[in-house]
């Protein structure tokens, strides 16, 4: 498996076992930082800190997103693509 893979599979995970309760609204699932919509761009862009994702991050996901969410787990989405990115330990072709 790629890199690309093991992040989109890491993103997931710690979407439904630390973001999201079980019992999340469809709404709630909508807003979420790490939505389908986000982990695509996230794995395609793999921005390296909060400044790049910030700047980078288009305004159509920007303006869904959960903001609380992104500021409580931002930096754990950005050490896993790290992890997954090319130097990073996880990383593999």
């Amino acid at each position: 498996m790629s890199s690309d893979t093991y992040l989109r599979k890491a993103l997931v995970n710690l979407r439904e076992n630390r973001v999201l309760s079980q019992s999340a609204t469809a709404e709630e699932r909508r807003h979420c930082v790490l939505r389908r919509g986000m982990i695509d761009w996230l794995v395609a862009e793999k921005p390296q800190d909060l400044r790049e994702l910030y700047e980078r991050l288009p305004e159509r996901l920007w303006i869904e997103t959960d903001m609380q969410q992104l500021e409580k787990y931002g930096e754990e989405i950005l050490k896993l693509v790290q992890l997954y990115s090319p130097g990073g330990w996880g990383f593999r072709r």
